[in-house]
């Protein structure tokens, strides 16, 4: 396995740094401004939807097992 130096690890840290200081109006700003506009409440409705749905699978896959030990259900048809 290589290995890489501390010092040119060092240098390419200060090199990104240099480089996000002179272009900030380019890279960091508008980054900022779509980080501002995203809305987080959609993406909760989505996980709090997908959620519900996993507990419906969830009991759906609980009564499916259970008709399948009681020997209503073959193991063909689960």
């Amino acid at each position: 396995m290589r290995f890489i130096r501390e010092d040119a690890i060092y240098q390419a840290f200060v090199a990104m740094i240099n480089k996000l200081i002179f272009g900030h109006k380019i890279v960091l700003k508008p980054l900022l401004q779509s980080l501002r506009a995203v809305n987080y409440s959609d993406n909760l409705v989505q996980m709090q939807e997908l959620e519900t749905k996993i507990e419906d699978n969830m009991e759906r896959s609980q009564v499916l097992m259970s008709l399948m030990t009681k020997g209503y259900l073959e193991p063909a048809f689960f």
